[in-house]
């Protein structure tokens, strides 16, 4: 099954695999891929900085999701 995949996208990409980093920046953003919204009713348990988070989220700064910024930042998720 392999074999048959990557013989189909050698042939439609020129005789070679792709790699995700050629893909990737091959990729024109669109506005709307930035626009995310946090949702009020969104769980999150009982974790500390999640005001801090959520901040850092509206204003643009992070992409991270809650549990990944945290770890990111040493922080614990333990109440």
């Amino acid at each position: 099954m392999r074999f048959i995949a990557e013989q189909h996208v050698k042939e439609d990409c020129g005789g070679r695999v792709p790699t995700v980093a050629d893909w990737l920046g091959a990729i024109t953003p669109a506005p709307w891929m930035g626009r995310g919204n946090l949702l009020d009713d969104a769980p999150v348990g009982d974790i500390d900085p999640v005001v801090i988070w959520r901040e850092e989220v509206e204003a643009g700064r992070t992409i991270l999701g809650l549990r990944d910024w945290i770890e990111r930042r040493g922080l614990s998720a333990d109440p």
